[in-house]
C-alpha cells in the first residue's frame, strides 16, 4: 500500500504542475503549492510576482495586499485530466488584508497492492489543500510595500495524510522615475518539517523574483512580466507573460513557463472587464496528458481606497492619450493630462506632468490649489496618507487665502476626509466632506463624497 501510494503521489505532482517530483528519498511534499490559480496569472505564464496587486496576491507575492484599491474576491475553477480538478477562491481588502483557499481533489483512485496490481480492491480518494492569510502595506520608502502571510497546508492519501505551517514574506517596489516599471521579490513556504506516516520532509522552500512593466501602445493598456523561480531542490525555473487590454474591456494574454515541463509550456487567456466584474479563462496543453482549462471570476466593490495597481482586473480606464503629446504651455493642460495618466494608474508620469504645471505657475496663482490637490490625491493613492494630509492642507490654506471654492477645492476637502476616514477619524471625515460639497464639487467628487457619507453615516 505505500508503495502504490507513493508511485501515486509522484504521478498526480506530475500531473498537478507538469514536472516530475524527484523520485529519490527526501522528495519535498506539498508540491500543489506551486500550481497557478487565477486565470489572469495562468494566461501570463504564471510571471505575476510583480503584477500581484489583487486578491491573488497570497499564492505570489503578500506584499501586493498593500496596493489592493477595492475590495475583492476572486474564485476559479480548474478542469484538469484524468478527473483532478482545482478550486480556488480568494479575498483581499483595500485595508491591506487577504485570506485564500486552495483545494486540489484527484477523485476516486482504484486501490491496488504489489501481488494484485490489475486488481480493483475498492478505491480511495486523496486531495491537497492550503488556507492562508496575510497582510501588506506600502512603507516609508516611495512606491515599495512589504507584505507576509500564513499559511495551513494538508495533504490527504486514503487514510494516510501529513499537514504543516509554512509563513510567506515579500517585497513591491515602483521604481522612482521608470513609470510602469515594478519589481518583485517573495521568500515562500518557510517552515519547519512535515511528518508524512514515519518519514520527515522539508517544506519546498521557494525564492520568486520578478518584473513587470506597464505600458500604452496604440493606446491600449500593455503589460508584461518576467518571473524567476528558484526552489531549495530543483533548478530555477522561468515565466514571461504579455497582455494587452483591447478598447479597455478585452484582456488578451500569452505566456511561457519552463514549470511545465509535459507539454510546450505556453499558455493563452482571454477576459472581459465589467464595471465591477471581470471574467477570464486561461488554456495550458500538457501534450499527452490533455488539457487544462480555468475560469476565473473576479468581483469588486465598495469605493476606491489607497492603491498602486499597475495592473489587474479592475475598471476600465479611459485610453492613454497619445504618447507624444503636443507641446503643452498653460497648467490646465498638464492638469488634464496629469488626470488621464493616473486614471490608468501611470502614478509617476501623472507626477512629472503636474511638475511641469507647476513650473508655470506663480506662488500665489489659483492653479496652484490645482496642483496641490492633485498632488495629495497621487500621494493618498500611493498609501502615503501623511504626505497626502500636508498636500491637502497647503490647498484648503491657499483656496481659504485667494477666498476660491470650486472643483480644486473640494477635491481637496474630500481628499482631507479620505485620509481621516482612513485614520478612523469619521466625525471629522464627515465634516471635510460637507465641506466639500460646499464648495462646488464635481459630479465625481460629488458622487464619491456621497458614497463615502451614505457608508458612514450607516
Amino acid at each position: 500500500m505505500s508503495k502504490s501510494a507513493g508511485v501515486l503521489l509522484l504521478l498526480l505532482a506530475w500531473w498537478g504542475d507538469g514536472r516530475p517530483c524527484a523520485a529519490a528519498a527526501g522528495a519535498e511534499p506539498f508540491d500543489f503549492l506551486f500550481l497557478d490559480a487565477n486565470a489572469r496569472a495562468v494566461g501570463l505564464g504564471g510571471a505575476y510576482t510583480a503584477l500581484a496587486r489583487d486578491s491573488n496576491a497570497l499564492l505570489y507575492n503578500p506584499a501586493g495586499l498593500g496596493r489592493v484599491g477595492r475590495h475583492e474576491a476572486t474564485f476559479m475553477h480548474n478542469s484538469y485530466f484524468e478527473g483532478v480538478s482545482q478550486e480556488y477562491l480568494s479575498f483581499a481588502s483595500r485595508r491591506g488584508w487577504g485570506l485564500a483557499v486552495n483545494y486540489l481533489d484527484y477523485g476516486d483512485v482504484p486501490r491496488t497492492t504489489i501481488s494484485q496490481p490489475n486488481e480493483t480492491l475498492g478505491k480511495f480518494s486523496a486531495s491537497d489543500m492550503a488556507v492562508s492569510a496575510g497582510y501588506g502595506r506600502a512603507v516609508l520608502l516611495e512606491g515599495l510595500s512589504l507584505g507576509g502571510g500564513f499559511k495551513f497546508i494538508r495533504e490527504a492519501l486514503g487514510d494516510a495524510s501529513a499537514q504543516g505551517y509554512a509563513l510567506d514574506a515579500g517585497a513591491l517596489y515602483d521604481v522612482p522615475g521608470m513609470s510602469g516599471l515594478s519589481l518583485g521579490l517573495a521568500l515562500q513556504n518557510i517552515g519547519p518539517t512535515v511528518r508524512f506516516q514515519r518519514a520527515k520532509e522539508n517544506l519546498p522552500l521557494n525564492l520568486r523574483l520578478g518584473g513587470g512593466y506597464s505600458f500604452a501602445f496604440l493606446e491600449q493598456k500593455c503589460s508584461l512580466s518576467l518571473d524567476i523561480m528558484k526552489e531549495r531542490s530543483q533548478q530555477a525555473l522561468i515565466a514571461f507573460g504579455a497582455e494587452t487590454v483591447v478598447n479597455g474591456r478585452m484582456p488578451v494574454r500569452l505566456g511561457f513557463g519552463t514549470r511545465n515541463q509535459a507539454g510546450p509550456g505556453i499558455s493563452a487567456g482571454v477576459g472581459w472587464l465589467f464595471e465591477r466584474f471581470a471574467l477570464d479563462y486561461a488554456f495550458v496543453p500538457f501534450g499527452e496528458l490533455g488539457s487544462a482549462h480555468r475560469i476565473s471570476a473576479t468581483l469588486l466593490w465598495g469605493e476606491e481606497g489607497p492603491r498602486r495597481a499597475a495592473s489587474g482586473p479592475a475598471e476600465p480606464r479611459r485610453p492613454l492619450v497619445a504618447e507624444e503629446p503636443p507641446a503643452l504651455d498653460k497648467p490646465e493642460d498638464h492638469f488634464k493630462l496629469a488626470d488621464d495618466l493616473v486614471e490608468i494608474d501611470l502614478l509617476d508620469a501623472a507626477k512629472k506632468e503636474l511638475r511641469a504645471a507647476d513650473a508655470l505657475m506663480g506662488e500665489e496663482d489659483q492653479e496652484r490649489v490645482g496642483y496641490l490637490a492633485r498632488m495629495g490625491r497621487i500621494a493618498y493613492l500611493e498609501k502615503n496618507c501623511a504626505s497626502a494630509k500636508a498636500r491637502f492642507t497647503d490647498a484648503l490654506r491657499l483656496a481659504i487665502r485667494l477666498r476660491m471654492m470650486g472643483a480644486d477645492a473640494a477635491q481637496a476637502y474630500a481628499g482631507m476626509g479620505l485620509c481621516l476616514e482612513e485614520e478612523r477619524n469619521n466625525p471629522y471625515a464627515m465634516k471635510f466632506y460637507r465641506k466639500a460639497l460646499e464648495a462646488g464639487a464635481d459630479s465625481k467628487t460629488r458622487r464619491l463624497v456621497q458614497e463615502r457619507l451614505k457608508n458612514l453615516r450607516q
